[in-house]
């Protein structure tokens, strides 16, 4: 997947600092207006979103023009290459109100990337040490934290490092 996942990365986000996975469907209960409002309030103006599921682009587009985001945030649809994703982007962001156990969340794990998930995602007690986990899904500014937290790409590679054990 590499390979693919680099050009991939390159194609969609050539400047990007670091890139966030969104992917799932049911964009109200996976958390995306949380995620949206926590990459506005990131400090890296050059942190990207990768958007990815049968999301309804309508809702998603206001609010990143509400926010002003709309360079940082690419709409993919569904897609059939997760895994290319979960190579190409840097994490996962699910800050998702409820799941039993978000499946891609493993995915993620298993691709060595580090998850930011709420505590309300069954997954979360699984990957609690390979993951950051926030509270509160709709706390879109410890989300933002979090984010900015993994900007580092030490953290993110001890955090990517022991979900791939677990997973």
């Amino acid at each position: 997947h590499a390979a693919k996942a680099a050009a991939l990365r390159q194609s969609l986000s050539p400047a990007a600092r670091c890139v966030w996975l969104f992917a799932g469907s049911g964009a109200r209960r996976k958390g995306l207006d949380t995620a949206l409002r926590a990459l506005a309030a990131c400090r890296e103006p050059r942190d990207e979103l990768w958007l990815a599921g049968r999301l309804d682009p309508a809702p998603a587009r206001r609010l990143v023009a509400e926010l002003g985001i709309a360079s940082r945030v690419q709409l993919l649809g569904p897609r059939s290459d997760l895994a290319v994703l979960h190579a190409a982007a840097d994490g996962l962001l699910l800050p998702t109100r409820y799941d039993p156990f978000a499946n891609v969340c493993l995915e993620a794990a298993a691709s060595g990337r580090p998850v930011l998930t709420s505590e309300a995602n069954g997954a979360a007690e699984l990957l609690a040490e390979a993951a950051i986990v926030v509270p509160a899904a709709d706390d879109w500014r410890r989300f933002a934290a979090g984010l900015d937290r993994l900007a580092d790409a030490a953290l993110r590679e001890e955090l990517g490092g022991r979900g791939r054990e677990i997973a």
